[in-house]
């Protein structure tokens, strides 16, 4: 996709993955699912409802719980557009369309960001008891494994280590 090399002079490889897999991987294949006909990215509102709805289960069934970071990518992606078509008209204005993800589609991101921040300190409290098992489990395995893991490693090349 052209949008996405025009982005990498903006951003580092690993900031690039994350919409390069989201938007042709997650939102635009659900857009061609739910419309087939669509032919550019000017979304009716009833395609992008539609959209909304099956990119909010994943594919094995199971609700997304980060559908905000899909609309947040759509979002940052079109005016990203709009901008691009201001400085190359020629290039970019033919997708400079207005960009489906209303504000009411994230009226309650806060909210769900609170409560995966509450889910992962859940768990977190939930594991913490149990770490110094872990601890004493690394300690009787791991220490002994390292020290004869050291042990074949100073053996020259070509001989065995007995028991």
């Amino acid at each position: 996709m052209d949008c996405l090399r025009r982005r990498a002079a903006d951003l580092g490889h690993s900031s690039l993955r994350q919409p390069a897999r989201v938007l042709p991987g997650t939102f635009w294949s659900n857009v061609e699912k739910v419309n087939p006909d669509q032919a550019d990215l000017r979304l009716s509102e009833e395609t992008h409802q539609q959209g909304k709805e099956t990119i909010s289960v994943l594919p094995g069934g199971r609700p997304r719980l980060d559908m905000d970071g899909v609309l947040l990518k759509v979002r940052t992606f079109y005016p990203d557009l709009q901008s691009w078509a201001v400085a190359e008209p020629e290039r970019w204005a033919v997708w400079s369309v207005p960009c489906p993800v209303r504000d009411a589609d994230l009226r309650w991101f806060n909210v769900r960001r609170r409560e995966i921040h509450a889910r992962m300190a859940e768990r977190t409290r939930v594991r913490q008891p149990l770490l110094p098992l872990l601890v004493d489990h690394v300690t009787d395995t791991g220490v002994p494994m390292a020290r004869s893991s050291r042990s074949w490693s100073s053996l020259p090349p070509g001989r065995t280590a007995s028991a």
